[in-house]
């Protein structure tokens, strides 16, 4: 067996989310069903996080394990893009220690919510379109409150696998970039 992770984005419209769901096209059933073809096994992935439905992913990771004697061929990233739906794309494939873990190896996640204060075509399946003026300042010292709190059990799902609900918060707050507010 050898392990390797895999790079990926994707348009969340066209998902019910990443993780595997009966009855719903999610990022990592096309993956996995993809990946199994490609190479005439049936293979698993392991992602470094979850999305829910609609929720786009600029850069996402997870992992899979080849059976001994498969190889991952200098073309596979070429080779898988032809197989995927437009709305997802595969940017590399690497080879990693057999012990590699793509959700607890993570060492940060990056999240981004934009707000578009006009209505644009080329942005609209990705920023919330709010046309009011905003009171930025007072937004920032609303999101400066997440620096006060440690422990996000209220936001994780029941029953995890996870041992702890402390975050460390190292970014939170809200921005201009372009003609996009972001958070």
């Amino acid at each position: 067996m050898s392990r390797y992770l895999l790079a990926f984005s994707y348009d969340g419209g066209s998902f019910h989310g990443y993780q595997i769901q009966p009855n719903a096209t999610t990022v990592q059933s096309i993956l996995q069903d993809k990946l199994s073809l490609l190479w005439g096994s049936k293979l698993e992935i392991v992602g470094s996080s979850r999305t829910d439905t609609g929720v786009h992913a600029h850069q996402q990771f997870a992992h899979f394990d080849l059976p001994e004697g498969k190889k991952v061929k200098e073309n596979a990233v070429f080779r898988i893009n032809r197989m995927l739906p437009d709305s997802l794309a595969v940017q590399g494939i690497y080879k990693v220690a057999d012990d590699f873990h793509a959700r607890f190896a993570a060492l940060s996640r990056t999240y981004e919510y934009r707000i578009s204060p006009f209505k644009n075509p080329f942005n609209s399946a990705f920023s919330y379109r709010f046309g009011v003026e905003l009171d930025i300042e007072a937004m920032n010292e609303a999101a400066a409150l997440f620096f006060k709190h440690t422990d996000y059990q209220c936001f994780s799902k029941v029953k995890t696998e996870v041992t702890t609900f402390e975050c460390t918060i190292m970014q939170a707050f809200w921005a201009y970039r372009g003609d996009e507010l972001i958070f």
